[in-house]
């Protein structure tokens, strides 16, 4: 028999394209996985996509049985896989913020009513003053909305994508929901949602995971890797190739086929999300410097030149991804 939790989701997420916030993580079990998300960021070329791939902690998230129950009754239905996962970094005192915009946009999946964003909090708090995030009820039943291209520096939205205001005005007033460390908020993929800057002394950090269920599709051309998480489909007649799963106490062996899988799967997702049509011309519009190519028998002044382009390539991306306004990837 449902739960009662079950029955709140199923109603109110159909109902308004939203639901939160709901109770999934200890204090500490978040404060944990964020000291262990804090950690790995710090290495060069550490990436913030699909963490759960690599980090116990939240591996342990995505596979938590509260937060899946939750996913399952959103979603109505028992077999969800998860498609992505990614953190979400504010600085403090920063002017970073989310404009108005559907997960669903850019993602190719297919039906995107299918699928759902579980956002849980690993700092606390993440209320209004840190920049939580603000919901517009109902405008998933619209489904999928006009989004506009700009640059603008501020916009978190690596495409600089945003809904135009003459279409968010006509949309129900935003909510905000304000969570605490280890509570959660689930949100359609057609969802609109957004979040303003982080006006608080803290950096404001969330995990962002990406339910679907089995029967969604990738619409674009490149074959995507996803999580199995539950269900009775058989993952080998599934549209997409299976992700290993870390185990609680991973081997060094694991961790190493784990890392290879994040890489694999980050590159058949970028591939799909940036070389598409229809944005090509962000994309060549973005303000990037080319570095040097080194030569296959590089003098002495060639490899100087390659270190001087190393070092000033390093402290840009760590720039990017430390200070958490400068937009990377998605």
């Amino acid at each position: 028999m449902p739960s009662k939790i079950s029955i709140d989701v199923h109603k109110f997420f159909q109902q308004d394209g939203f639901f939160g916030p709901l109770d999934i993580l200890t204090a500490q079990e978040a404060h944990d996985a964020l000291l262990e998300v804090q950690r790995e960021l710090s290495n060069v070329n550490a990436s913030r996509f699909k963490l759960h791939l690599i980090l116990p902690s939240i591996s342990k998230i995505a596979h938590h049985p509260k937060l899946v129950e939750a996913v399952k009754s959103a979603l109505d239905s028992n077999d969800v896989l998860l498609w992505s996962s990614d953190i979400n970094i504010k600085s403090p005192n920063s002017a970073g913020f989310y404009a108005p915009h559907q997960d669903a946009t850019y993602a190719g999946l297919s039906p995107s009513s299918g699928v759902l964003t579980a956002w849980v909090a690993l700092s606390n708090p993440v209320g209004e003053r840190e920049g939580c995030l603000s919901f517009y009820p109902a405008s998933h039943k619209l489904r999928q909305l006009p989004h506009s291209t700009e640059e603008n520096d501020d916009n978190l939205l690596v495409l600089g994508q945003f809904i135009g205001a003459d279409v968010v005005q006509k949309l129900n007033k935003p909510i905000p929901i304000e969570l605490t460390a280890g509570q959660a908020t689930l949100h359609s993929f057609e969802c609109v949602h957004a979040s303003a800057p982080n006006k608080s002394d803290k950096p404001r950090v969330g995990l962002a995971l990406r339910y679907m269920a089995a029967s969604v599709i990738q619409t674009k051309p490149v074959r995507e890797m996803v999580t199995w998480i539950c269900g009775n489909r058989d993952p080998l007649a599934l549209p997409f190739d299976i992700e290993p799963r870390l185990p609680e106490s991973p081997s060094i062996n694991d961790l190493r086929r784990c890392r290879e899988a994040q890489a694999d799967a980050l590159r058949k997702e970028d591939t799909n999300y940036f070389n598409n049509d229809d944005r090509n011309s962000v994309i060549t519009s973005s303000s990037c410097d080319v570095e040097p190519v080194l030569p296959v028998s590089p003098s002495t002044k060639d490899i100087q030149v390659g270190r001087e382009a190393q070092r000033e390539a390093l402290r840009r991306f760590q720039t990017n991804y430390f200070e958490g306004e400068s937009k990377t990837q998605r």
